[in-house]
Formats: structure tokens, C-alpha cells, sequence
């Protein structure tokens, strides 16, 4: 997403798939590095609130689901303090909580802004992959004996519609692996989110358990079904319902959770899909989407409407409607088809 381009008006919290590449040219990132890419992002995420739903660490570049609220004055001193504490102690931390206690002793409204510096910090996407970039780096440069930044562009962000438009972009993340050649299985890859879940870490259970609870805001498309997929922690129903998602054959119907009676004869939709769309479980095997890593905003149709309205000067005279469908897919029905945004040209002059 263009660095100008602004969010959606809402008050909920927000979802999007984010990206960046290193520099041509440097070392490949290796296990060790990609180890510590992942324990950095967990203290960063930590510290700003931002929860990493999904997540593939490649040698070459990393793919995350991220979820913010678009607010953070709502958090508690006690709870900010916490986490000043938390992520100080971390290494190569900004260690925030000392100048806080210092400050405390000495001048009270010099520790009353330090607080509200790091207030203005939570839950914001822009400072939370600041802090994972500048840290990685300066670990990096440290591995590797040089300098500079790692990587080649800022980073992308796409926002994702909840529910259904974010299976879809969690099971492409973690078939990161296979694309790139790193991996037979995903649920094989150290560094993606499924194998962290199916090994124990708490915080890639918790991404899944957010994934696998969203309902489904589509119209036409159920709701996750069983009650036991809708409890609070994680559980064997999760596991089993994220790996049909990311793994199965069949993984649309999972993802998009419809269920088609037999009786019902499908809507295609030829005239909307590429005559060389693919399956949904191979194309995102075997193929890159620039829907995502060059786009603004994927989810349903009348999701991306809706976002389209809200920002119309940023797009050319001509272009009454912001919804395009992502045509790489064959679709089988209308109700399961996802569209994406892309072509920004930056806000009007007036």
C-alpha cells in the first residue's frame, strides 16, 4: 500500500497481509537468522500490541497476517508499563521503562510524556515493522559484518476482510514454503506459522485460533461451523480445521466455509476468470499474487466498495468502481470469489 494512501474509516481492528524483501546481492537469510527474525517480531508484537496471525520467514523475504486496533490512548498505564518493561529487558530493546523510572524521581511531567510517547506507539503497524526492520538489521549487519539497512523497500501492507478473505491470505502465507521450493509440506517448515502451532508455541496457536474463530462476513457463505472451533484457546478441532485449510486438496471449502447443497448447480464465472485460472490449493502453491503484494485491499466485493468510496480522490477520473476479481482462480461460484484493489495513483490536486 502507497505510504499517502489512508485506512478505511472504522473503529474495529484492522487486518493486513505485510511484506518485505532484502537487498539484492547480501547473504540469503539462514536458519539462524530466521530464528532470531521470529523471536524479534514476537517482542516487537509484544510491545506494540499488534497480534502476527500467520507467518512465513523465507530466506530471501517475510510474509505476515498482522491485526491492530486503529486506536491505542484506550491502553492502561499499568498495561503500557508492562510492556515498556517487557521490551527494555529485550535485547537491543528500546529500554523506555528506565528513562521512565529515572525520570519519575526526578521530574514528574518529563515521565508523564515518556508515557505518552510510547502511548502514541501502541497498536501501530508503521512502528511495529520500524522496530522489527531497525533490530533484524542491526543483528543481521552484526552476522554478517556489514552495513546498512537489509532491505529493499519499506514494506507492503494489504488490508484483509475478516472471516474469509483472511483464511484465504493466511493458508497463501503458509504455502510461502512450497512457492520458494524450501519445503514438501508446510506443516514441515520451521519458520511458518503452522509448524510453530502444531509444536507448542503459544503465540503461533493464538494467530490460528483468531483465524479459525472469524465468522464469515460474506453474504452467500456460512459461518464456521461446531461449537468447538469457537472456543477461546486452542484446540485438537483448530489444529485439525487450520491443516484441511492450509494443506487439504480441497481447501477452498474449508477456507471459505460453504458447503454447497448437491442439488445446487454452481454460477461460474467465465467471463470474470482467466481462461488459465487453476484450482485455489495450486495456485497458491505454485504461484505469487501480486493481488496481495502489490495491492490495496482484498475481500469481497462489496468489502472493497466499500473501502472504494471512502477513497476515490486517490484514484483516476475514470474508475467508477474499486472491486476487480482475482481472475488467477477459478472460482466456483459467485458467493466464493474474492476481489481485490490495486492501481493507485495518489490523492487529487485540487
Amino acid at each position: 500500500m502507497a505510504s499517502y494512501f489512508p485506512y478505511p474509516y472504522t473503529t474495529g481492528p484492522i487486518i493486513q497481509y505485510s511484506t518485505s524483501s532484502l537487498i539484492d546481492g547480501i547473504p540469503k537469510l539462514k536458519p539462524a537468522d530466521r530464528t532470531k527474525f521470529i523471536e524479534i517480531m514476537h517482542e516487537c508484537a509484544n510491545f506494540y500490541g499488534v497480534k502476527v496471525l500467520a507467518y512465513s520467514i523465507l530466506p530471501t523475504n517475510f510474509d505476515l497476517l498482522l491485526e491492530h486496533q486503529t486506536d491505542g490512548s484506550a491502553i492502561s498505564d499499568k498495561e503500557l508499563l508492562k510492556r515498556m518493561k517487557a521490551y527494555g529487558q529485550s535485547s537491543r530493546g528500546l529500554d523506555e521503562y528506565s528513562k521512565y523510572r529515572d525520570a519519575l524521581k526526578t521530574d514528574k511531567k518529563q515521565a508523564a510524556n515518556i508515557l505518552e510517547k510510547n502511548r502514541q506507539r501502541m497498536n501501530s503497524v508503521s512502528m511495529f515493522m520500524k522496530s522489527l526492520k531497525q533490530r533484524f538489521s542491526g543483528f543481521y549487519n552484526d552476522r554478517h559484518q556489514r552495513r546498512g539497512t537489509a532491505w529493499s523497500t519499506r514494506y507492503t501492507n494489504t488490508i484483509v476482510q475478516p472471516g474469509y478473505a483472511t483464511r484465504f491470505v493466511a493458508a497463501y502465507i503458509e504455502m510461502a514454503p512450497l512457492r520458494q521450493r524450501l519445503t514438501a509440506s508446510a506443516h514441515r517448515y520451521e519458520w511458518g506459522s503452522l509448524y510453530a502451532a502444531i509444536n507448542g508455541c503459544k503465540s503461533a496457536r493464538a494467530g490460528v485460533s483468531r483465524i479459525v474463530k472469524m465468522q464469515t462476513y460474506q453474504p452467500g457463505l456460512d459461518e464456521i461451523p461446531k461449537a468447538n472451533l469457537q472456543k477461546a484457546t486452542w484446540n485438537a478441532a483448530h489444529e485439525t480445521f487450520y491443516r484441511k485449510m492450509v494443506l487439504a486438496k480441497n481447501n477452498l471449502e474449508f477456507i471459505s466455509a460453504f458447503k454447497q447443497k448437491e442439488d445446487d448447480q454452481p454460477e461460474k464465472l467465465t467471463k470474470y476468470t482467466n481462461r488459465k485460472a487453476k484450482p485455489l490449493d495450486k495456485v497458491i502453491r505454485k504461484t505469487n499474487m501480486p493481488h496481495l503484494t502489490r495491492g490495496i485491499a482484498v475481500g469481497s466485493e462489496a468489502f472493497i466498495e466499500s473501502i472504494f468510496d471512502q477513497t476515490k480522490d486517490y484514484f483516476g477520473p475514470k474508475r467508477k468502481t474499486g472491486a476487480r476479481i482475482i481472475n488467477l482462480i477459478n472460482w466456483s461460484s459467485k458467493e466464493q470469489a474474492l476481489y481485490a484493489m490495486r492501481d493507485i495513483i495518489g490523492p487529487a490536486k485540487k
